[in-house]
């Protein structure tokens, strides 16, 4: 249920409700543009919104701010509303879009070290805005490195599951992609929070495969040496948590928080991608199909270590394609453990219209 602007009597016939969204009513024109933040006009709006909320509502176990795709919350406002779901004793998720990312980091460490937020399940701090802004940014005391160290000092304060969550999801790996030399941090940082963390309970196979972001389109990214090194960190950490961590290759990914994201395993997502890359390899008029040799090899290499370890597609329908488990065995790099998985139907992708 979404609450703007609303009357107490309405939000007090309303202190069973679960889920909370803030929007505004808002143009692009009532915003800040030189710095892509929401007008001050508009914290009056949310801090009757924010105290009315914290003061009626006793059951919201999820929060979520709207998701501008042109201004974030000022320094103010992120405040107000962070402090606004501490008040809520059993809040699991709380998913902010658009907050001012120094001010939104401290304030929830702080509420952290407080003792608030200690039922939370799902935590995912994103920002478009942010993201473009830093994108075009250097320096050693510029807005992207004060945003990197806020993330981490809320990490560091978070237990190691919610700390997941913000490596895993949202703004930070995203900055963290931005600069040379970041990666090696980002993965000391998922080492150390995989050490620590409940791993059986979380798709962790199918968020690792998210960030890799694989794209036959753009070979010239995952061909450079920075990439190499990240694809071949992935597998080894893949298998770290196969062999010594025994987690489940079939755990899929939650539809939560992302809407509309579809439930699958990690085998079927690098099926996906391999399907699309062997497309693209076919000799054409145009291109060069050699190029994309690599980023195959590295895929049958990984589907091969994930079926080792009892990893299926998870696609149960009776009409699902056996085009790519066909083409895989043609392969010279097909190993017997693929050629297993295919016998069995564990790597069934369905036709294009299908997905």
């Amino acid at each position: 249920m979404r609450i703007g602007r609303v009357c107490k009597s309405f939000l007090a016939a309303l202190k069973y409700v679960s889920t909370l969204r803030l929007d505004l009513e808002m143009t692009k024109a009532q915003v800040f543009t030189a710095f892509n933040l929401i007008g001050s006009g508009y914290d009056v709006h949310i801090r009757r919104w924010c105290e009315i909320a914290s003061r009626r509502l006793q059951n919201v176990r999820r929060i979520e701010t709207s998701d501008w795709p042109f201004a974030d919350f000022n320094s103010n406002q992120t405040q107000m509303i962070v402090n606004c779901a501490s008040s809520f004793s059993n809040l699991e998720h709380m998913i902010f879009y658009g907050g001012e990312v120094c001010t939104l980091c401290v304030s929830i460490a702080a509420n952290v070290r407080a003792g608030r937020f200690s039922r939370l399940k799902r935590l995912v701090l994103e920002s478009r805005t942010s993201f473009l802004r830093y994108r075009n940014v250097d320096g050693p005391t510029n807005p992207k490195q004060q945003a990197k160290i806020a993330f981490r000092d809320l990490i560091s304060q978070l237990p190691a599951d919610r700390g997941l969550d913000i490596l895993l999801h949202g703004l930070y790996p995203s900055i963290m992609k931005l600069d040379r030399g970041d990666f090696r941090v980002w993965d000391s940082e998922l080492s150390e929070l995989l050490a620590r963390s409940q791993l059986n309970s979380r798709p962790i196979l199918v968020e690792l495969c998210d960030q890799l972001e694989l794209d036959p389109d753009t070979h010239e990214t995952w061909l450079g040496d920075d990439d190499r090194e990240r694809l071949e960190t992935f597998y080894r950490t893949v298998e770290d948590l196969l062999v010594v961590h025994k987690v489940d290759p079939n755990m899929r990914q939650w539809g939560f928080p992302f809407e509309g994201q579809r439930s699958t395993t990690v085998l079927f997502r690098l099926l996906g991608t391999l399907d699309y890359t062997a497309f693209e390899s076919v000799p054409r008029r145009e291109g060069h199909p050699g190029q994309y040799e690599p980023l195959l090899r590295y895929l049958m290499r990984t589907i091969d270590l994930l079926v080792r370890h009892g990893a299926v597609s998870g696609t149960s329908k009776p009409y699902a394609a056996k085009n790519l488990s066909n083409w895989m065995l043609q392969r010279p790099d097909c190993t017997p453990h693929i050629r297993e998985a295919a016998a069995r139907g564990d790597l069934m992708f369905p036709d294009a219209d299908d997905v």
